[in-house]
């Protein structure tokens, strides 16, 4: 009778203890089948690799039949059949198979490979088919891939550079396309000192000494330089011809938003959006330094993917390094110039005691110093600028007047000419150097009168 009631005072305890530990596992698959957002762990800015990953995510079995169309995508494009070889496509359960990884990094790169090859199968579907909806097979999974990196689905800089390192993946085969993304990973390799000078710079807490300051703005100054003198090097291996008459089309977005069959939006209508195309001025690395040296861009002319906070085509990481340095542009000419100015006081960095003739000559020495290294960095990034514009010049303006003879020689036109991403290039590369050349140290006051503050966006109060 007494072990009756023991046990049946026991039953309400393991009937809540056998319902706590359902809870838990249900609790447990849910998260296991939720996409993992787990960008952090491939692109993480590095003073090693700059913005590029620090794994490259490679061909994935699990996508075994899709990464089968990737190889053999310039032989479907030629001869007109992708969409005949979409149509045999399975539709992969991706949210299960990142489910399934091990570990948060697997996952990672079986998104982002997913975001790859689905880009690339994408744009070449909607280019042979001329519609504007994606079959299922393909809209399902890379809408599965985008969220679970965190960017919006469309082809971007990270599908065909940053997570294209060897070229592999191509619309054409060509070697001239194979080099343009190979070339933009060894400019982005090249940045790679000024990636680890800015996400240093960022990572501060306070005010950056002179010194930190003066070693930030020579970082900078160093990886801007070596991606100056690579870009000429853009004629080694893509001939101007080529890209402006083939690889620039692949590149383009499509016209019209695109329906994603399957895909549902958050408010249950049919999923839509406008796939924009891939361009060299989608990369983090440029805004990174503008942010950093507080040289603010604006006008019609600016793309809209820059403004604001969504910027849905970088890594996380990269978006959350620019958000910081716009935050707190840390080496912008008004600071450079109050430091500058404290060290010229005999102030240093911090206090406001008189020093003595020793300690003033170290501080004209840092002041000199600091001086110094914020010009080399405008140096480099108007050499930069100007090594662009001459790319731009010999790989989209000269072709487009031989193939309309009479246009004229000058980077307006009519209509005028877009860079792959979407950018009018008359007003977006001259105003950028432009505003390059104003933020110079003397060029741009530290507090603009108001009449000034719209032609001076970098100037910051003091």
């Amino acid at each position: 009778m007494v072990a009756s009631l023991e046990a049946a005072a026991a039953a309400p305890e393991a009937l809540a203890g056998t319902i706590l530990g359902l809870m838990l596992a249900v609790g447990l698959l849910v998260a296991l089948r939720r996409p993992r957002s787990t960008s952090s762990h491939l692109w993480r800015p590095s003073n090693a690799h700059g913005f590029l990953p620090a794994t490259v995510p490679p061909p994935q079995p699990r996508l075994l039949r899709a990464e089968e169309l990737l190889t053999r995508l310039p032989e479907l494009v030629s001869d007109h059949s992708v969409t005949e070889a979409i149509a045999t496509l399975p539709e992969v359960d991706l949210p299960n198979l990142l489910a399934a990884c091990a570990t948060p990094l697997e996952a990672e790169m079986l998104a982002e490979r997913a975001a790859l090859v689905y880009a690339f199968l994408g744009y070449a579907y909607l280019r042979g088919d001329a519609v504007l909806t994606l079959p299922r097979t393909i809209a399902v999974p890379w809408h599965a891939a985008a969220a679970a990196v965190g960017r919006a689905p469309t082809l971007d800089y990270v599908a065909t550079v940053l997570a294209n390192p060897a070229g592999i993946a191509t619309f054409t085969g060509l070697e001239d396309e194979r080099f343009f993304y190979e070339h933009h990973v060894r400019i982005e390799r090249a940045a790679a000192p000024a990636v680890g000078a800015l996400a240093r710079a960022s990572s501060m807490r306070w005010r950056l000494s002179p010194t930190e300051l003066t070693r930030a703005l020579e970082g900078v100054a160093i990886g801007v330089k070596a991606m100056a003198e690579l870009l000429p090097e853009m004629a080694v291996g893509c001939g101007p011809e080529v890209f402006h008459g083939v690889i620039r089309d692949c590149l383009a977005g499509i016209g019209g938003r695109v329906e994603f069959e399957g895909v549902r939006d958050v408010d249950g209508a049919p999923y839509r959006r406008t796939l924009t195309g891939a361009s060299g001025a989608q990369s983090a690395v440029m805004p990174c330094v503008d942010a950093f040296l507080g040289i603010g861009h604006a006008g019609r002319h600016e793309l809209q993917e820059w403004s604001g906070d969504a910027l849905a085509h970088l890594p996380p990481p990269h978006r959350a390094l620019l958000l910081r340095l716009r935050a707190r542009a840390p080496g912008s000419t008004a600071v450079v110039q109050r430091t500058i100015d404290r060290l010229g006081s005999g102030r240093g960095s911090g206090g406001g005691w008189p020093v003595g003739a020793a300690t003033a000559k170290a501080s004209a020495e840092q002041a000199e110093a600091l001086r110094a290294a914020h010009g080399a960095c405008i140096e480099a990034l108007g050499a930069f600028r100007k090594a662009h514009m001459a790319l731009v010049r010999s790989y989209i303006i000269q072709p487009d007047k031989a193939a309309r003879p009479g246009s004229p020689t000058t980077i307006v036109s009519t209509p005028p000419l877009l860079g792959t991403g979407g950018s009018e290039l008359s007003g977006f590369l001259s105003g950028r150097l432009l505003d390059t050349v104003r933020a110079g140290l003397g060029r741009c006051p530290v507090r603009p009168p108001a009449a000034a503050a719209a032609s001076c966006p970098h100037a910051l109060p003091a």
